[in-house]
């Protein structure tokens, strides 16, 4: 009898650590891969313009961070703020199809959920400003110009392999 309880505890090891390695984020040397709920987020350490930050997360198997509910923004938001990072991160939203009108560039639906900073989207001065940031300090999001060279925030599928 000691030998099944011993066999069925082993054999339940086995599945937990075998789904635990299932459902992982794809490794990098810094640790940039972090999971939370159903997706892995990779925190760029290198700064570009929003464009290549797209095709980036792209060549990944990712896309720009889609942000769908306060809980992932307050995840992202945290880990920006555990870091102490001081810089703003490129957010996959975007008005550039279509002025004034923001939507996920990687569904090209609209935003469900909005964490615009008070005053948000504004066009600054008249400057194009299709692009959007998280605030680092915040968590709030502001439209900027998509040349403006900063760190970005790639979303994608937690991987079941």
């Amino acid at each position: 009898m000691e030998n099944c309880f011993k066999f069925a505890l082993v054999a339940s090891l086995c599945i937990v650590i075998h789904f635990a390695q299932a459902s992982r984020c794809p490794l990098s040397e810094q640790d940039q891969w972090k999971e939370f709920r159903n997706s892995c987020y990779f925190f760029s350490e290198t700064s570009t313009t929003w464009q290549s930050a797209k095709e980036s997360c792209e060549e990944n198997g990712s896309h720009l961070v889609d942000i769908l509910s306060r809980g992932e923004n307050e995840f992202i938001h945290q880990r920006l703020n555990t870091y102490r990072y001081s810089e703003d991160y490129y957010i996959g939203a975007t008005d550039r199809q279509h002025e004034g009108y923001f939507v996920w560039e990687s569904t090209r639906s609209a935003l469900g959920y909005k964490n615009w900073n008070v005053g948000e989207p504004n066009q600054h001065l008249g400057t194009p400003e299709n692009c959007a940031e998280i605030k680092t300090d915040n968590g709030k999001w502001n439209d900027v110009p998509c040349d403006i060279v900063m760190r970005f925030i790639c979303k994608r599928p937690v991987s079941r392999e």
